[in-house]
């Protein structure tokens, strides 16, 4: 969800170049149950 809304968010600021605009992104990460997206899932130690 997190890199669906990342994206959208990019396409509207690439969108809105030029002009006012003000935008907000609130994603449900990182609250449980933690799962990472398979090309984080081994980026840090447990």
């Amino acid at each position: 969800m997190a890199d669906v809304l990342s994206d959208l968010a990019a396409g509207f600021i690439r969108q809105a170049a030029g002009t006012p605009f003000m935008i907000e992104i609130a994603t449900f990460a990182p609250h449980a149950p933690y799962t990472p997206a398979p090309r984080d899932a081994d980026a840090l130690s447990s």
